[in-house]
């Protein structure tokens, strides 16, 4: 495949795992089975990855995927009568409840990205220069240590070390923030 679709598929593994979880629980409250949610959702990532074109991505992609959801959850409520769906009240409170966590938590990332931006800035230079080459030229370990006349054990050290520096100034910013 070439590096465009291995690129999107691996941005596609990342959404599925950061909305899998509340995508199940809300289709659980929707249909309230646990099976035929976990059925619901895998089907819905499945259309959503065939449908990934049509995506808007100036969209919410949590919101995108309830809408596929919810209309799933609907597809095999009519399928299975069985199935009791929540009232229309619930759902509508269900789903500004998720919309009220997509606003929380971009409000936490983009906290984040700036305390980051910030403890970047702090990091002494031979730390930020293998941050730089490693994580934005996105560069090996053994390509880091080439272009700077390092071990690798060292260019592995200092990536720890950098990433401890930048983890607790992060913390300490969001904490007294909070």
């Amino acid at each position: 495949s070439s590096p465009s679709v291995a690129s999107g598929t691996k941005a596609f593994e990342i959404l599925v795992r950061r909305h899998h979880r509340r995508l199940l629980g809300y289709a659980i409250s929707i249909l309230g089975d646990e099976n035929t949610a976990r059925d619901v959702v895998q089907d819905a990532f499945v259309v959503a990855h065939r449908r990934l074109d049509d995506f808007d991505t100036s969209s919410d992609f949590g919101a995108w995927m309830r809408g596929i959801v919810r209309n799933r959850c609907h597809e095999v409520h009519r399928a299975e009568s069985r199935l009791v769906l929540v009232e229309t009240s619930t759902l509508e409170a269900v789903e500004q409840q998720h919309q009220d966590w997509d606003v929380s938590e971009a409000e936490h990332n983009r906290c984040v990205l700036r305390a980051l931006h910030g403890c970047l800035a702090k990091l002494p230079e031979p730390l930020l220069q293998v941050v730089n080459l490693f994580y934005m030229q996105m560069l090996s370990g053994a390509e880091v240590a080439h272009r700077i006349g390092r071990e690798q054990a060292t260019i592995r050290k200092r990536l720890q070390r950098a990433r401890q520096n930048l983890s607790d100034c992060i913390t300490t910013i969001l904490e007294a923030s909070a």
